[in-house]
């Protein structure tokens, strides 16, 4: 799956609030989710993490842009074989599964949909994927509140894999979990992962997790996809202020000295995003080039990078001891 230059833009005020003004929710967004790979999605809450994820399910369409799945453009494909192809798993278990039906329809729901099957066939089916994430059999007939919040993910991750799709989203999957249960339910989606070798798009506020699970991390800062690298390159020494402020704000057992970054109590505002670059008014290495001008994507030795400081290795040194 491919994004190339996708925008989504909201109306926003009007009438007795003042005059309508424009949201940039995307801004431009260019990203590729590899074949089998585990791709993580990090950055501010209000960043478009969460809008880029509805637009990559088809549930939204961009403002401009094109989304590509095995290079064709999803506005061409009809809702179903999109669904068939690219499954979400969301945050909030209890919200996501429909409280009426029983654990045993909301999981047969896409066999229902998309395969030709017995009642009976379907039934088994259900029975063996919900086994395979650790629901046991007697719950089929239960209902959702019925569960503890753990195994409502179970069942909403068994919901998006039972049809095998090649790609699936996860957007926050276990930040609504308690701590104990989010090393489970990770350590499940890893290894269905393996097993079925499903592309993941993983959306998460935790870095701790993206470093663990994600073979490759993009970066997102208003709207935009600021750094793209491997994992392990991009947690060793990130190369975008950014990046590096979000690494240096995470807790290290043993790190004995750290460089702590300061971003300031000023968030990017939608609606009135600065000229050039975005991050320039929290940036400590802004010169007037990033005031004046949008920087462009420059590719690295495992991605890529949209800052001016990149050709300016000399003003641009990062501390040894944010990557520790």
């Amino acid at each position: 799956m491919e994004a190339r230059d996708v925008h989504a833009r909201f109306r926003v005020g009007g009438g007795l609030s003042g005059p309508a003004r424009t949201l940039r929710a995307v801004n431009g967004v260019s990203l590729q989710l590899r074949r089998g790979e585990v791709l993580g999605l990090v950055g501010e809450s209000g960043c478009g993490k969460s809008t880029l994820s509805k637009i990559l399910l088809g549930l939204q369409s961009p403002t401009s842009g094109e989304v590509y799945l095995d290079g064709g453009p999803l506005s061409s494909l009809g809702r179903k074989h999109i669904a068939s192809c690219v499954q979400p798993i969301f945050q909030d278990p209890f919200a996501s599964l429909n409280a009426r039906q029983t654990v045993g329809e909301i999981v047969g729901l896409p066999l229902r949909v998309h395969r030709e099957m017995s009642r009976a066939d379907r039934r088994q089916s259900v029975k063996a994927m919900l086994d395979r994430v650790g629901i046991a059999e007697q719950m089929v007939d239960v209902f959702p509140h019925e569960l503890s919040g753990g195994q409502r993910q179970r069942v909403a991750i068994a919901r998006a894999l039972i049809l095998r799709p090649p790609i699936v989203i996860c957007d926050e999957p276990t930040s609504a979990l308690d701590v104990s249960v989010q090393a489970q339910i990770l350590n499940l989606l890893m290894e269905l992962q393996r097993e079925l070798g499903t592309s993941y798009l993983l959306i998460s506020h935790n870095l701790g997790i993206v470093e663990h699970i994600a073979s490759r991390v993009a970066v997102m800062y208003a709207g935009r996809i600021v750094e793209v690298g491997e994992t392990e390159a991009l947690f060793r020494a990130p190369q975008h202020p950014y990046t590096q402020a979000l690494l240096a704000a995470v807790p290290r057992v043993r790190s004995a000295k750290r460089e702590i970054v300061d971003l300031g109590t000023s968030f990017p505002n939608p609606v009135d995003l600065p000229q050039g670059c975005t991050f320039h008014p929290r940036c400590r290495f802004a010169s007037e080039i990033c005031s004046a001008t949008a920087p462009s994507i420059t590719a690295t030795a495992t991605g890529t990078i949209e800052c001016h400081l990149i050709s300016q290795p000399d003003k641009f040194r990062l501390s040894a001891a944010v990557g520790q």
